[in-house]
This record gives C-alpha cells, structure tokens and sequence, in this order.
C-alpha cells in the first residue's frame, strides 16, 4: 500500500506543473496534509476540466492517478481519493456523470461508495 507522501512524489512526477504548489504546501503546513493538498490544489480544477471536458490527455492522466490512489493507496489516501477529491466532484452531479466516462473500476466504486455514504443517488 502507498502512503500519501510516496503517491505525492510520484503525483509530481505525472504533474510537475503543481510543483511550486507542493512547496509551498510544505513551507505553510511543515508535512504534506493530503486532503488540504488534493483538495486545495486539484480537486476544483478536475471539476472545471471534466464539466468542459478539455484537456482530454490531462483528464486521462489524473484518471489513471485516482484509480492507483483507489487500488494502490492505503486507508488515508483511499480516505482523500473518497472524500476530498470524489465526494466534491459528486457535488457537481454534471461532472460526476461525466466523469464516470473516465473512472477505472476501482474509482468507479469508491466514488459509488462515497455517494451511497452521502445519501446521494448513484446512477
């Protein structure tokens, strides 16, 4: 299982564009903070990309980063996948549908178990 700071690594190496983010995440908080991190920095711009389903090869990429966060994370980080980035993008019910479009297997559950969580209909 990998820990949020190993999948923050490797986060920086797919995204290197939330690099200065990062640092500046560490100065401010002294250790990474997971849901303020993914939830601060990322989760509204999946939202955004996904609704206007731009960025077709970036959306794929942080597909395939949640679904290693669903299947690979432990308990904390499948705890940030669910409820900081995928319970927000439930809130937005256009962006989830669409997002479903995107989500591997093991996503696709933890989203349908944040929502059943939530008392929010899956479709």
């Amino acid at each position: 299982m990998l820990s949020a700071e190993e999948l923050a690594k490797d986060f920086l190496v797919a995204f290197p564009e939330y690099t200065e983010e990062y640092h500046e995440h560490m100065e401010d908080y002294g250790k990474l903070q997971g849901h303020v991190f993914w939830g601060d920095i990322f989760s509204y711009i999946l939202i955004s990309k996904v609704k206007e389903n731009e960025d077709l090869s970036w959306i794929h990429k942080t597909f395939d980063f949640l679904e290693r966060m669903a299947s690979e994370g432990d308990k904390y980080v499948r705890n940030i996948l669910q409820v900081t980035i995928l319970a927000r993008l439930g809130d937005d019910p256009l962006a989830l549908h669409m997002a479903y479009t995107y989500m591997g297997k093991n996503t696709r559950e933890s989203s349908d178990w944040i929502e059943n969580h939530l008392g929010r209909a899956v479709k």
